[in-house]
């Protein structure tokens, strides 16, 4: 962006991370904003102007720094979760930039790797672009049954691992609020709710509090360890 003294880290911290991982065998995803940083003025408005309906300038200008980071770290991420892009008006069109190029970028460093964009806060669960590898899934107070309705649904469809061609997927929060104490539910449900979805091919994303030193809350590891272990047995 040419600030003057760069606010950017000397660290790469996702390269430092999956490698990390990799004795472990844990598979790395990258979550990132689908829009440019919207705290900082000048990062905003080069990354952005001249500003059309579209936003095809900022889109170009966020698929080339998402290329970027996609060929550094080439197959050491498996997956990104993009969130923000819910214009779909700015996104679904034939011609570049799309969805579709927005993907390619991402996709340039490990063509293997997932792709979601977020769609926001939604029920029931849908893909909202074929260029999406998992639904986004991103749901806070309700936990679905089914892609079509709610725990308190009478109507329990049969749904499978895939739903408008995407990997069906739920990403919800394990404490009262995203990032926030306190534990939401006891180990029996989070594990049952879990086992159910991996039933039909789903997969789940619980969101959980990491302190400012980087470490995981305390108070959510044994509910996470538990999780596993459940987890791990269902496996064999």
């Amino acid at each position: 962006m040419g600030i003057k003294p760069s606010k950017c880290s000397k660290r790469d911290l996702i390269a430092d991370l999956a490698k990390a991982f990799k004795p472990y065998g844990i598979r790395l995803m990258v979550y990132l904003p689908g829009v440019a940083p919207a705290a900082d003025a000048v990062a905003k408005a080069k990354l952005e102007e001249p500003v059309d309906e579209r936003l095809t300038t900022m889109q170009r200008h966020w698929e080339a720094v998402c290329r970027e980071w996609s060929l550094r770290w080439g197959k050491s991420v498996h997956g990104w979760w993009i969130d923000g892009p819910y214009n779909k008006e700015a996104y679904q069109h034939p011609d570049a930039p799309n969805y579709r190029s927005f993907a390619e970028a991402l996709k340039a460093g490990n063509p293997d790797s997932l792709v979601s964009f977020n769609n926001g806060l939604r029920l029931p669960l849908y893909s909202i672009t074929e260029y999406e590898d998992f639904t986004p899934g991103e749901i806070e107070r309700e936990l679905p049954v089914a892609p079509g309705c709610l725990p308190d649904c009478s109507r329990l469809a049969n749904f499978s691992r895939y739903l408008d061609g995407a990997q069906l997927h739920v990403l919800t929060i394990m404490g009262e609020w995203w990032g926030k104490h306190p534990l939401r539910f006891p180990d029996d449900l989070v594990i049952g709710y879990t086992k159910y979805f991996n039933s039909k091919g789903g997969a789940i994303s619980w969101d959980a509090p990491i302190q400012v030193n980087g470490l995981m809350d305390e108070a959510f590891r044994p509910q996470i360890e538990a999780l596993g272990r459940a987890i791990k047995a269902a496996k064999g």
